[in-house]
């Protein structure tokens, strides 16, 4: 009977002999491609950790480009608000404390702001009310101007005469407050605001007027106004090209 046996238990030796030796062929290659594995592992690893060394600089020049934008843009919309609220005779106190963000330590620019705030409250007389202010004006003064009254002007001047709390209109035989008024205007219409000033000023003083000497109070505004708001704009501009 152990005879018998004897093939058997060779065979399952033989069997187990091939799986001992089928299993540490599998072992082997288990190992081997754990180990390429891990090389993949380690070379995917070193591209990823470049590709991040790549992108960090990518970043900082995305974030520089923001702030130069961001630096640009703040004061170009600051700028547009308050140009377009001083072309209106309203106030612009909300538009003058954005500006002045925007400023920072330059003196000329602090200047001017101060400048701008003292009608901030009020708001400046624009240029196209200044030149119907002065048609109405000139046409108290006696001079004659082309462009046609609104009917307010006209009732208001009626009413002042009858009143009495203004005479009529003097005569200008010679044509002096005509020619003076058309120059005036002729100096408005081209936005020449300084020469107008100057030209009513002369005009004043040889026909003296309470009404131009009102008007010529809030030409003046305006100028000081546009000349601040200039200034300003340089400033801050010139911010904007050093910048970056």
């Amino acid at each position: 009977a152990i005879d018998a046996l004897e093939p058997r238990l060779s065979a399952m030796a033989d069997d187990s002999k091939q799986t001992g030796i089928a299993v540490d062929e599998l072992s082997k290659r288990v190992d081997a491609a754990v180990a390429e594995m891990g090389e993949r592992i380690v070379g995917l690893s070193e591209e990823v950790a470049k590709a991040n060394a790549g992108l960090a600089p990518v970043a900082d020049v995305a974030n520089q480009v923001s702030a130069q934008r961001k630096a640009i843009e703040l004061p170009l919309i600051g700028m547009t608000q308050l140009r377009l609220a001083l072309d209106r005779d309203t106030p612009y106190k909300a538009e003058l404390t954005l500006a002045e963000r925007l400023v920072g330590n330059d003196a000329e620019a602090m200047a001017a702001m101060t400048e701008l705030a003292t009608n901030a409250g009020s708001g400046v007389t624009t240029m196209g009310g200044l030149r119907r202010d002065f048609a109405f004006v000139a046409s108290q003064m006696g001079g004659s101007l082309t462009r046609i009254q609104s009917w307010t002007q006209r009732l208001s001047s009626w009413l002042e005469v009858l009143v009495g709390t203004r005479s009529l209109p003097e005569a200008d035989p010679i044509g002096e407050v005509t020619a003076a008024v058309a120059s005036i205007d002729a100096a408005l219409e081209a936005g020449q605001l300084d020469l107008a000033i100057n030209e009513a000023v002369a005009l004043n003083g040889r026909r003296s007027d309470v009404l131009l000497e009102g008007w010529i109070v809030e030409a003046r505004k305006r100028l000081a106004t546009e000349r601040a708001f200039n200034t300003l704009s340089e400033r801050i501009y010139a911010r904007i090209g050093t910048t970056g």
